[in-house]
């Protein structure tokens, strides 16, 4: 009788231990239903015992249940999910793998939000002190060897993607290079896709012209080589477009948009991460090369898939919308966009903890369109909403900080 309840804490922990493996080898074979049935009843089953399953595997229970509900796109409740571990676990409790996780997750988190200075405060001082330098660390260039290793080098194209938002291409160039020479050619081809297009854009951007056209290059031959879906062709038209080359942008970003809407039809849920992530940049890269119709057809193929049933991403169509109206304000469509620029507002104010580089540049967009109807008033007062939210909410050296008061001081608003 004394040892029963010796008995039932180990047989209950193990069975947690046991569910998480069941759960990482459904992750494994790319079963998420899987993987996140097995995780629930773990963190169930930990949640239940709490006082007889130790705080740092509740806290493992917790992680892996996290990240089956980010690859399912239900970030809402895995951010819950993640919030709460600090409730019944410190960091001592943790083992280093998992603390790495943790972070890993909450950067998908920021990334779908568009959390970029949230990304580089939370990664910077990790990953460059970790990455190459940790307890019997691979030597950097050759593959990492132990799971925490394997951790920081899955961290490198979060902060690069973070630094190239900032506007910090150089060092963006530098942590994808890094990437690069420490995972290799990896095997998810996507991921190659992404992290070329990534790299060509940054070095582009920090004035490396040649790099940038041998990762076009690159990206072009892997194409060649695949079925090239949605994110391969986004990914080769924008890159295509900032190196000049119109004609195979405009082939390559018609492919992205078919591409779009057709996987859309198959799986809006499973979708709508990839087509946030790779069609905006693609409008934008259209709007820079003097395609504002081509770009209001990118972003109204992004819009139509956030908008799907099941999508959940809220703030990410606030993003759409505004860039619609951009695109129909450089076709001299002012009316329509003042009009979606209203929307895009509201929906973007309605977002807890909304992206007030955003919000500034939506009222930024909105004085230039009323600026453009003549209404001087109207305009003044968007702008001066727009200067006050840069000024009192962005940081200095920000992007969007410097394009709403670039805006408003070359018409004479600020």
């Amino acid at each position: 009788m004394f040892f029963r309840p010796r008995q039932r804490q180990a047989t209950e922990e193990q069975l947690v231990l046991r569910l998480i493996a069941d759960a990482n080898r459904a992750s494994a074979a790319r079963d998420q239903p899987g993987a996140e049935r097995f995780a629930r009843r773990a963190f169930d089953l930990a949640s239940g015992a709490e006082h007889r399953v130790k705080p740092g595997i509740r806290a493992a229970a917790a992680i892996k249940l996290a990240g089956s509900l980010i690859d399912g796109s239900n970030n809402a409740d895995a951010a819950k999910i993640l919030e709460g571990i600090g409730k019944y676990a410190s960091a001592s409790d943790l083992t280093p793998a998992n603390r790495m996780t943790m972070l890993y997750y909450r950067c998908c988190l920021y990334f779908a939000d568009h959390r970029n200075a949230d990304i580089v405060r939370e990664l910077e001082p990790v990953v460059y002190p970790a990455a190459g330098r940790l307890e019997g660390a691979s030597p950097l260039g050759t593959r990492p060897e132990s799971q925490l290793e394997s951790l920081v080098v899955w961290l490198l194209p979060y902060l690069g993607f973070a630094y190239h938002a900032l506007g910090r291409y150089g060092d963006a160039a530098k942590t994808i290079r890094r990437y690069r020479a420490q995972e290799g050619r990896t095997t998810e081809v996507w991921k190659e896709w992404m992290v070329l297009s990534l790299l060509g854009k940054s070095e582009l951007m920090a004035g490396n012209v040649e790099a940038a056209r041998a990762a076009l290059s690159e990206l072009e031959n892997l194409a060649s080589r695949q079925n090239a879906d949605l994110v391969f062709t986004a990914a080769a038209a924008e890159l295509a477009f900032k190196l000049g080359e119109k004609a195979t942008g405009k082939k390559w970003a018609e492919m992205a948009i078919a591409g779009a809407r057709d996987q859309a039809r198959e799986a809006p849920k499973k979708v709508a991460p990839s087509v946030d992530a790779v069609m905006a940049p693609l409008g934008h890269a259209c709007l820079s090369a003097g395609e504002p119709a081509l770009a209001e057809a990118v972003f109204r193929q992004e819009l139509e898939v956030l908008e799907l049933p099941g999508a959940d991403r809220s703030i990410s169509r606030a993003y759409a919308m505004n860039n619609i109206a951009v695109a129909q304000r450089d076709q001299g469509h002012y009316e329509s966009a003042l009009q979606l620029l209203n929307e895009a507002l509201a929906v973007g104010q309605a977002v807890a903890n909304a992206d007030q580089g955003l919000i500034a540049s939506i009222y930024k967009n909105i004085g230039i369109a009323q600026h453009k109807l003549g209404n001087t008033q109207a305009a003044a007062e968007a702008f001066s909403r727009a200067v006050s939210i840069a000024k009192t909410a962005l940081p200095e050296g920000d992007v969007a900080r410097q394009k709403v008061l670039q805006a408003c001081r070359e018409l004479g608003y600020e």
